[in-house]
């Protein structure tokens, strides 16, 4: 049902957000300016934060689907211009780029659990799909910092667009979801 898929996207978001907290890190000192990777990180955070306010406004025939895939869309091309920059400033620019499809998504997966679930399991739905972030940024953090120990920032950015990539799979899979979905309320309603 549509929880595995919610909860693979909060996956998906958390790899995004834990393999960029540890790569940002490596980066900031592989470019002389340890201690900065946090500040480079954050930059993320302002536009997500941003962007995810801004989904109550879309219009609204652009459906859960369509603002997921849209914006997955946008975050696998996002993720890959992060192999570009030399300098903190250059990456800070794009970690804004990056942020700001990432925060529609985790309210669009929010969002389209309500309806889907039944009321008395809506906490429960909730509390796993919170959890399926932290998981993720836990996955995140050890993959990136991993490859980046080992490989440097470059080869770990691999870890985010790769993330970015599964989210935009997932986001595939719910609108077909999301057809068979509405294809079987429309058998199911009898003609008048």
């Amino acid at each position: 049902g549509f929880m595995a898929l919610g909860i693979a996207g909060m996956l998906g978001i958390g790899t995004v957000f834990g393999s960029l907290a540890t790569t940002m890190t490596v980066f900031a000192d592989e470019t002389g300016h340890p201690g900065t990777g946090g500040l480079i990180y954050a930059a993320m955070g302002i536009t997500s934060g941003l962007a995810a306010l801004t989904v109550s406004r879309w219009p609204a025939r652009w459906g859960a689907a369509f603002r997921w895939v849209l914006c997955a869309a946008l975050a696998v091309p996002a993720t890959a211009l992060l192999l570009l920059p030399t300098e903190p400033w250059q990456m800070a620019l794009g970690m804004l780029a990056v942020g700001a499809p990432i925060g529609p998504i985790l309210v669009t997966i929010f969002a389209a659990s309500g309806p889907r679930t039944p009321p008395a399991r809506l906490g429960l739905a909730m509390t796993l799909l919170s959890a399926a972030i932290t998981l993720g940024t836990s996955v995140g953090n050890l993959l990136g910092g991993t490859v980046a120990d080992g490989a440097g920032h470059r080869a770990a950015l691999g870890v985010t667009v790769s993330a970015a990539g599964a989210l935009l799979v997932v986001g595939l899979l719910f609108a077909l979801y999301v057809r068979r979905e509405n294809s079987c309320r429309d058998t199911a309603s009898p003609e008048v």
